[in-house]
């Protein structure tokens, strides 16, 4: 929830940014959410596959640590009016910390959750995660009123708050959440030392599923992304929303979502006990549900009436 609350809180200030600033969204995006992003994919591979290598609850705390420290850079240069340069350099370099703890904590939960039980779990991680990105809405657009970088300062105080309780953190064992080597471990007949290699990462290619599964993920994460950073805009300036209306309004399209995840999600569980393939199907439900959402009622219509659209 914290990290993801963190990715929510450039969408309702991109007005006021740009403005004060006198950018365009297209330069905002050149200098800002694009290097996040690629610097969040590249990290969060480096961050996993030091995981394996490293203590992980150290990882973790690192990750928060940089993560914080950058978004109080953003919210001095905000405060202190300097240059927009400062305050795209910090908030880019504040993925290469956040990028990690979503893998990272997830290599946690394979070692401390039985193999049956971390489906639910993951679900849970999923649902939190939006939760914390409509908190990261919340934050910015209520408390941008008061100042441009006070949403920055107290999602940084969040992450330091997260860092002191963090500490309590205990690494588990590695492969602990595996059953048939848990009491082995337990008793100190096995010490678990295996390493994710380069050359292991082979196995991902033969198996035709992980291309789609790669595929499935950027496709639906780009419109995801687009709706979550550009829609408040779009509704402040085209249709007069204030920034805390628009937040709302936000909101309650990530909630759906939330829905989404746990009635899908049960959905699929409930059609892989009766088929293999009942996960695909559900899979499928849900896309076939939101592209046929994703077209206003409007353009349907119109579509379905001017033969020029229609084809």
């Amino acid at each position: 929830m914290v990290v993801t609350a963190d990715l929510g809180l450039d969408a309702p200030l991109i007005v006021a940014i740009v403005k004060k600033y006198g950018l365009s969204d297209f330069k905002f995006s050149l200098y800002v959410i694009i290097p996040f992003t690629v610097c969040s994919g590249i990290f969060s591979i480096v961050w996993g596959y030091l995981s394996d290598r490293m203590h992980r609850r150290n990882i973790v705390l690192l990750n928060i640590l940089i993560g914080t420290c950058c978004l109080s850079g953003v919210g001095i240069a905000f405060h202190y009016d300097l240059p927009f340069a400062y305050a795209a350099v910090f908030r880019v370099l504040s993925a290469v910390g956040l990028a990690g703890v979503v893998p990272v904590s997830m290599s946690m939960v394979v070692d401390l959750i039985p193999e049956k039980q971390r489906g639910g779990i993951f679900g849970w991680m999923g649902i939190s995660g939006l939760v914390g990105t409509g908190l990261g809405f919340v934050l910015s657009g209520f408390l941008l009123q008061i100042g441009l970088a006070v949403p920055y300062f107290v999602a940084t105080l969040m992450g330091l708050v997260f860092l002191a309780f963090g500490f309590r953190i205990p690494e588990p064992p590695r492969a602990a959440g595996e059953e048939v080597l848990r009491e082995l471990i337990a008793s100190g007949k096995l010490d678990y030392a295996h390493r994710i290699k380069l050359e292991d990462l082979k196995e991902i290619f033969p198996h035709p599923i992980n291309y789609w599964l790669f595929l499935f993920v950027i496709m639906f994460s780009i419109p995801a992304s687009a709706l979550g950073i550009f829609f408040i805009p779009f509704l402040i300036r085209d249709h007069n929303f204030s920034v805390a209306s628009a937040t709302l309004y936000l909101l309650a399209v990530f909630s759906s979502q939330v829905f989404g995840q746990v009635f899908f999600g049960r959905l699929g569980d409930r059609w892989r006990q009766k088929s293999a393939g009942g996960r695909v199907w559900a899979k499928g439900v849900s896309s076939l549900t939101s592209s046929r959402n994703s077209v206003p009622p409007s353009a349907r219509s119109n579509r379905a009436r001017d033969p020029a659209l229609a084809r």
